[in-house]
């Protein structure tokens, strides 16, 4: 309360970071009745943000870009902006582009010593490798980015990069490590407190388990993930999707 504007940015970037997009959503609107111009490049990134967890993918690449034309522009801000638009493009599938985008934040989040930035746009680098074919560096990056988000004591850094390896193994067949990545970041995403990051990790351990001839498994990953998903006030997009097709896929495995 009170003439505090950065602590209702803060407030609002915890609450989106926490999966609530309309408390986030809520939180951004009463700061802009209470703080109006106090703020405001940061209030706009922040609602791009949750514009893109929305499903605007177009209207988050539109501000992103608008405000990485800004004067002035301290490397902060210039980062999480770079690596804002990299998610845009991520969201777009032009994983070319968001590579070069995540490149740039992670080398920024260096020169700043913002390891935790830095951390996340090596993932986010190493998933666009991942998409492009470059199977070897996507795995080096994740582990890199494990192991530095461990050491610092990042846990949900170190969830996601554990999340992405699991993810990376299990399209290369690597079915053992694949499992065995899974579970530990099913310990990790857990004590996150993200439900939305939680059902997706809960969405691919059920399609690990389709491959593995497990239907039945694969179904009490889609139910927990159900579980973990109606947590949320509101639920992405993405996410609905991705629990759809699955239910789809464990109705084929089982001949319906």
């Amino acid at each position: 309360e009170g003439p505090r504007a950065a602590s209702r940015l803060a407030l609002a970037e915890a609450l989106r970071l926490a999966g609530d997009l309309a408390g986030a959503r809520a939180a951004l609107e009463r700061s802009r009745v209470i703080d109006g111009a106090t703020g405001a490049r940061e209030r706009a990134r922040q609602e791009a943000e949750c514009a893109l967890l929305g499903g605007d993918t177009t209207g988050a690449q539109r501000t992103a870009e608008r405000l990485l034309g800004a004067p002035e522009l301290a490397g902060a801000e210039r980062m999480k902006l770079l690596d804002l638009l990299g998610r845009t493009f991520w969201a777009s599938s032009a994983w070319a582009e968001a590579s070069t985008r995540f490149a740039e934040a992670r080398r920024g989040a260096a020169a700043l010593g913002e390891s935790r930035q830095e951390v996340r746009a090596a993932i986010n680098e190493a998933v666009c490798r991942m998409k492009l074919g470059a199977a070897d560096e996507a795995a080096r990056g994740f582990r890199d980015a494990t192991y530095l988000a461990a050491v610092l004591g990042l846990r949900r850094e170190e969830a996601i990069a554990t999340q992405n390896l699991a993810w990376l193994e299990h399209m290369r067949r690597r079915y053992g490590p694949a499992l065995e990545h899974y579970r530990r970041a099913l310990g990790l995403l857990d004590a996150v407190g993200n439900p939305e990051y939680f059902a997706r990790h809960l969405h691919n351990l059920g399609e690990l388990m389709l491959r593995l001839g497990d239907p039945v498994g694969a179904r009490e990953q889609s139910e927990s993930a159900a579980e973990v998903a109606s947590r949320q006030t509101e639920v992405s997009p993405a996410l609905r999707g991705e629990a759809a097709l699955l239910r789809a896929r464990i109705g084929l495995a089982a001949g319906r």
